[in-house]
């Protein structure tokens, strides 16, 4: 219990309460990363990195999100074009018969 309430707190009073000499050995170890200048560079450099590494990601599932939204997209394009063409081939096949129709309708006559 004692390591659990030193990681909520880690703090140089955390450390006093506590009575384990591993937990208070761990924070000595902290503190000395802490106030490390070279720890602190590098830390930096590796979290710097991370953030590239993020954003390159970020880029890259964009990119093929918006490529697989494009094709998606084109898909329920041709679908949707297919079906107004159908109307509208019905539409005028309807008005060619019915011109037809009246023709014959006419001659007939």
């Amino acid at each position: 219990m004692e390591l659990l309430h030193y990681m909520e707190k880690t703090t140089d009073e955390a450390a006093k309460q506590c009575k384990s000499g591993r937990v208070k050995k761990l924070h000595e170890r902290v503190h000395e990363v802490r106030v490390s200048e070279e720890f602190g560079v590098k830390y930096m450099q590796a979290w710097e990195e991370k953030m590239y590494e993020r954003l390159e990601g970020r880029e890259e599932g964009l990119a093929e999100g918006h490529a697989s939204g494009l094709a998606e997209g084109r898909e329920l394009g041709r679908e949707e074009g297919h079906a107004n063409g159908l109307a509208e081939g019905r539409e005028l096949g309807r008005e060619e018969g019915h011109a037809s129709g009246l023709a014959e309708g006419r001659a007939e006559a």
